[in-house]
């Protein structure tokens, strides 16, 4: 503290400022700064050094895996034969199994999505060299697993998807039998989805696994993915869909857990504002 108060004493007048300088570098007056110069630099090191906290190492999230239900300017299925997205019904099919480990869900997503919709939606899994040793299913004894399940299948003036509400009542239920705290957002607005997402971020920081299935009316501008929210209107336009849409990406934003983070995106890819 004491040397904070004097650095600030001397800060108010340059002239004290140069003659202390010249006392503790031993420079006489009139002869080079280059002492009082190096003085200078020691000093506002130590006075920041002196007044700065300890640092602290906090664990912090790792990076969000994207997994989408179908390439680039496609389009999804709502039902399949199970009912819902093959991409769901693939998902389902993996969680629930007694033990899966995460470097094989790419590969094995990729396979099952293809075998249920008859080779008609290719997901677009997601690619990296090295995956943690971590298992999907079941949930670490002592570790913490949790999940959204965020469903628009109702909207006030689009055309609604029977088959996301029948997947977000599978999916649910099978993240719930593999171990995961899941909470489920179902037709929600605008704001309101903002908001869960925003509570739903705070939650996941506190997690080992996070992982988010998300579906409902989809489009793809610019090669940016949104999630269209229940009140997205028939009326609004390309221009509308960038101030009026949920980004993928602010979904995942959401995904904050230690271990690893997961989204799985069901909905469509193409522009239906664009020209053929």
């Amino acid at each position: 503290m004491r040397l904070r108060r004097l650095s600030s004493d001397l800060m108010r007048s340059p002239y004290q400022l140069l003659r202390y300088l010249q006392i503790v570098s031993g420079t006489p007056a009139g002869s080079s700064w280059s002492r009082a110069v190096r003085a200078l630099l020691f000093l506002c090191g130590l006075a920041a050094t002196c007044g700065a906290e300890p640092h602290v190492a906090k664990a912090t999230a790792v990076g969000t895996e994207v997994f989408y239900a179908t390439s680039s300017g496609k389009t999804a299925m709502d039902k399949d034969a199970a009912g819902g997205n093959p991409f769901a019904t693939a998902l389902i099919d993996i969680l629930a199994r007694p033990q899966f480990l995460l470097e094989d869900l790419p590969r094995e997503l990729m396979t099952l999505t293809l075998k249920y919709s008859k080779q008609s939606q290719s997901p677009e899994v997601a690619k990296r060299e090295a995956w943690p040793t971590l298992r999907l299913v079941p949930a670490g004894k002592g570790e913490r697993w949790i999940a959204l399940v965020l469903i628009v299948s109702h909207y006030d003036s689009l055309r609604s998807l029977p088959g996301a509400l029948f997947d977000a009542n599978r999916v649910a239920r099978t993240l719930k039998e593999a171990g995961f705290e899941t909470q489920v957002a179902l037709n929600l607005d605008l704001e309101e989805a903002r908001h869960f997402l925003s509570k739903f971020a705070e939650t996941s920081a506190g997690a080992d696994l996070a992982l988010i299935y998300s579906t409902g009316h989809g489009v793809e501008i610019s090669g940016k993915s949104y999630l269209l929210p229940r009140d997205f209107s028939q009326d609004y336009g390309q221009a509308e869909a960038s101030a009026r849409a949920i980004t993928v990406d602010e979904i995942g934003a959401a995904l904050q857990a230690k271990s690893a983070n997961l989204l799985f995106f069901g909905g469509c890819r193409n522009n239906p504002w664009q020209k053929p």
